[in-house]
């Protein structure tokens, strides 16, 4: 199922919805990825005045009808496309955030989507647009990423240490990534929960527990952070300067950065989000894995925690 915002001038002197070139691009676009039979449908049934978006009320107004054909279509997957039907249908406040989120709702799964008239108004999203697209095609063929099937997650402790300073000395780089008990470093009652720690030649993930369930004393575990920052390692990471800033007030070390990848993306779109979900998403088809942010605090069980910090470094 593909729902959109309103039907066109063009659908209701036709009386058919993608009858227009906007939707016969739609019908194309959908057709390359393989589905060539799908139900339509706007999340109003008329065109509002002067072919202006329509407004919650009148969406408000055709809930009803929109409901009811969704009962009666029994979609397993819709795509929603242009941002007033994802704000509607997927409860998402912005389009630019959500596209290619995959939300599960009653059984059925929802993907966003750019809208081909919005691709059309900017030729930027173009890439994007189809990368959703095949996103979507994944998701209903059961092929999307799962992420954290191959993942092999380590603790570092008194056991492994070695095993671990062996591994790391080998690397070229490494990425890294903290959990915090905030966002503020500089408030004396905040902390680091965990250090996590990817490295690509071991391709192994080692979490070093900091605070949370921690396996080392404190000044061993300073010790270990300062003979990582001597070997001049460089680290990749997502908005290091964020990370940096924490492991030297918390524990005075700092790590050579040699790539951001969100400045990196800020660089080829400033336009779009830079967080590391989306790009994930959207540049390796990765799953929505994610916590609530009280239990990127801490406020979760040690596993679950380790296990978020591996697969957002990695």
């Amino acid at each position: 199922m593909v729902i959109g915002d309103a039907p066109t001038g063009t659908d209701l002197r036709s009386g058919s919805y993608l009858s227009g070139r906007l939707g016969q691009t739609l019908i194309d676009d959908l057709a390359s990825i393989g589905v060539m039979d799908f139900y339509y449908t706007g999340i109003v049934k008329c065109q509002p005045p002067d072919g202006r978006k329509p407004e919650p009320s009148e969406v408000r107004a055709c809930s009803a009808y929109l409901q009811e054909e969704i009962a009666r279509q029994k979609p397993k997957f819709v795509l929603v496309v242009g941002a007033t039907a994802v704000k509607a249908v997927c409860k998402e406040a912005t389009l630019s955030a959500a596209v290619g989120k995959v939300i599960e709702k009653e059984g059925i799964t929802y993907v966003p989507c750019f809208s081909p008239a919005y691709v059309n108004r900017d030729p930027g999203k173009m890439p994007e647009y189809k990368r959703t697209l095949r996103r979507f095609k994944d998701v209903m063929n059961g092929n999307l990423n799962k992420g954290e099937a191959n993942i092999r997650i380590r603790i570092v402790d008194r056991a492994n240490l070695e095993e671990f300073q062996s591994q790391f000395s080998q690397e070229k780089e490494f990425t890294c990534d903290l959990e915090t008990s905030g966002l503020d470093h500089y408030n004396p009652d905040s902390y680091i929960n965990c250090v996590g720690v990817y490295l690509p030649k071991a391709e192994t993930s080692w979490v070093i527990p900091i605070r949370k369930a921690p396996t080392l004393p404190a000044e061993a575990q300073k010790k270990l952070l300062q003979w990582m920052a001597d070997q001049g390692i460089p680290v990749i990471n997502q908005n290091w300067k964020f990370d940096s800033l924490w492991l030297w007030k918390k524990m005075g070390v700092q790590f050579y950065n040699k790539f951001d990848t969100m400045l990196a993306h800020y660089n080829l779109d400033e336009n779009s989000p830079h967080g590391l979900k989306e790009n994930a998403r959207l540049y390796l088809n990765a799953p929505d894995y994610d916590l609530t942010t009280s239990e990127k605090k801490g406020n979760v069980e040690a596993s679950k925690l380790f296990t978020y910090l591996s697969l957002i470094h990695i």
